[in-house]
């Protein structure tokens, strides 16, 4: 065991840049490994009369260089073993070296170790003891390896290495084949008679089993919680053996419910016989099964609530990701080997490791995983929604004004009443006072049950939607130019100017060219030459601008949330809103009081009152509407009033 675990190995010392002494790297189950017998040829006496300024793998890279490899055959997922041909001087030979998936390993084995030391042939005992062994070591959510071995003759004799590799120049080539059980036909070059079939190899010992424990990292259970809360499925695809990929899915809370129908049946305390596949709410798939799948067994499959795949390849990973994508799910699928970006590249969202993946994995991916997360993941869906999210608010909060906006132009143009706000001030508003508000979004918080609700509908929830639309022009909208015709109408009744006279107006008057036209004022027949209609006007101009810059103010704190109480999710948590609030109203005044620069955007003083009254009626009216709102929606989710309401 030791000896193929330490020389079948691709780890190698590196020193990186910035550390003084050399490091292994490589595969994380190598390095544990590597580790692991590194100190056990430590305790070793040369190893313990070794120099004190000898560094913790001295004795291990002795060993691993007085067996140098002369060939290997790297790991492959596909296939779950890995390779090497070491020469032992020492012994005079060639030796054959073999780790991987026990299961696999003991089909190429037709003898083993017993306790004594002693190569005898398998039999029906050592296969029962070596699934006991096994299941226990695999039920426990362990990494069991089998390592296998096969010497070859001594130098210089018929068989050994040396030998056949002169016989044959194509020897690591059927070695290989041999090795995969997939005997085939070599074809022949011209003049050449073609080949015989490569046997199937089934004649390595046995060796023993190693176990690692390679425990999930301690933030995972919390991360699968965070995905089963948001109604994200996370489906398990492993190259472990079943057992082993069962035990770590229920350590991580991936497996909660019976997987198989006895489980079901001891559960409800009936007959096996009756519970059906239909019944059995989990499922953990052989990947040997999946070649003979058909389109009704993935549609049962895929509707499984909880589902692990084991000992599965990189072939079968894509077509694990067809068929969840062909039943109308959005995938995403993790990967960090070269043989996984087709997968990879399959999936919606194809997501490589960045510490121990490979660059093809990483340019085939859409995503890559800085610390090879999991829970970094769910970091990302969180996040993904908090910005889908925001950006719907920051456009509901910002359409909302183009209502009072649009308004003044359809009230002048179809009943002939005075147009209540100028072009500039319209500018003054999407070019200045909403630009720091609107941009306060990015800096909102998720709200509380952002991670709690179902992910969305790609083809039916839309950034921008009808109940979004719906919302900002004829709620939120409205509310606004509600405020500022109550301002309007107030402000003119302030001069005397009777809501009557203005419908009736048919724009004969507040032409800002006439000098000779006139409106006589409903109280004391006061007569309103050119100049005095023109600063009646622009001070009605002014008390409807900042009616919308008031109004969206409140309606800033309103956006903040969709469903949630502003009250319960924080009125001061997001303090750019906070600033932005303060910079509109404060841009809203220097426009309208600034000397000069009012005179550009034909803008006076409005009535102050009338702006007192109209700005608290906007504001509670906004308010009031907000939270009485999102109140409905938390309360009557299922009501078809909630499916307009909600956006």
């Amino acid at each position: 065991l030791l000896s193929i675990a330490t020389l079948n190995s691709r780890v190698v010392l590196e020193q990186k840049e910035g550390e003084a002494t050399v490091q292994p790297t490589g595969d994380a189950t190598e390095l544990g490994l590597y580790r692991y017998f590194a100190s056990i040829l430590r305790q070793l006496p040369r190893a313990k009369d070794a120099s004190p300024a000898a560094h913790d793998y001295d004795a291990i890279e002795t060993y691993r260089a007085a067996h140098p490899k002369v060939h290997e055959i790297p790991f492959n997922s596909s296939f779950k073993w890995q390779m090497s041909i070491h020469r032992l001087e020492q012994q005079q030979q060639h030796m054959l070296m073999l780790k991987g998936a026990p299961d696999v390993l003991l089909d190429k084995c037709g003898f083993y170790v017993n306790e004594q030391g002693q190569t005898v042939p398998i039999d029906e005992a050592f296969r029962t003891r070596y699934q006991q062994v096994y299941e226990h070591f695999g039920g426990q959510g362990e990494r069991v390896l089998g390592f296998a071995m096969r010497p070859y003759a001594p130098f210089g004799q018929e068989g050994s290495y040396d030998a056949q590799l002169a016989r044959d120049p194509k020897y690591h080539e059927k070695l290989r084949e041999g090795l995969i059980g997939k005997p085939s036909h070599h074809k022949a070059h011209a003049g050449e008679a073609v080949s015989e079939p490569v046997p199937r190899i089934t004649d390595l010992v046995f060796v023993g089993l190693v176990t690692l424990l390679d425990p999930p990292r301690p933030e995972v259970p919390q991360a699968v919680q965070d995905c089963h809360t948001a109604h994200v499925k996370v489906v398990m695809v492993t190259g472990d053996h079943p057992l082993t990929a069962a035990s770590i899915a229920r350590k991580i809370g991936l497996l909660t419910k019976p997987a198989t129908k006895e489980e079901v049946a001891k559960e409800r305390g009936v007959d096996v016989s009756q519970v059906t596949d239909d019944d059995v709410p989990a499922v953990v798939i052989h990947g040997s099964t999946i070649p003979n799948m058909t389109e009704a067994d993935w549609a049962k499959l895929t509707a499984k609530e909880e589902i692990v795949f084991a000992r599965t390849s990189p072939e079968q990973k894509l077509t694990i990701v067809k068929e969840f994508t062909k039943a109308g799910h959005i995938t995403a699928m993790t990967g960090d080997g070269v043989n996984d970006s087709p997968a990879l590249k399959q999936a919606a969202i194809g997501i490589a490791m960045g510490l121990n993946g490979s660059a093809v994995a990483k340019e085939a991916a859409d995503v890559v995983l800085l610390d090879d997360n999991f829970a970094s993941i769910v970091t990302g869906i969180r996040e993904g929604r908090l910005l889908f999210a925001n950006l719907k608010k920051s456009i509901a909060y910002t359409l909302a004004h183009l209502t009072p906006e649009v308004f003044p132009v359809l009230m002048w143009g179809f009943a002939g009443v005075v147009q209540p706000m100028g072009s500039m001030l319209t500018l003054c508003i999407d070019l200045l006072t909403e630009l720091v508000p609107a941009t306060s979004f990015v800096y909102e918080e998720a709200e509380s049950l952002i991670m709690k609700q179902p992910p969305r509908n790609p083809k039916t929830d839309k950034l921008t939607s009808f109940n979004l639309l719906f919302y900002a022009y004829f709620q939120a909208g409205l509310i606004l130019t509600g405020g500022c015709l109550f301002y309007f109408f107030r402000a003119f009744q302030h001069y005397g100017i009777s809501p009557l006279q203005l419908m009736n107006n048919n724009n004969k008057f507040f032409p800002a060219e006439s000098d000779d036209r006139v409106i006589m004022s409903a109280h004391g027949g006061h007569q309103y030459d050119a100049n005095e209609q023109k600063d009646i006007l622009q001070s009605v101009f002014s008390g409807w601008y900042l009616m919308i810059v008031i109004g969206q103010v409140s309606h800033l704190f309103q956006c903040r949330t969709s469903y949630l109480s502003i009250f319960e999710h924080g009125v001061f948590r997001n303090r750019m809103a906070l600033y932005g609030a303060v910079i509109a109203i404060a841009l809203g005044c220097f426009v309208v009081y600034c000397p000069g620069i009012r005179d550009i955007v034909s803008a006076r003083n409005p009535v102050s009152l009338e702006v007192l009254y109209a700005s608290l009626l906007v504001s509670g009216a906004m308010w009031a509407y907000g939270e009485g709102r999102k109140y409905f929606i938390r309360t009557y989710p299922d009501s078809p009033i909630t499916k307009v309401l909600a956006w």
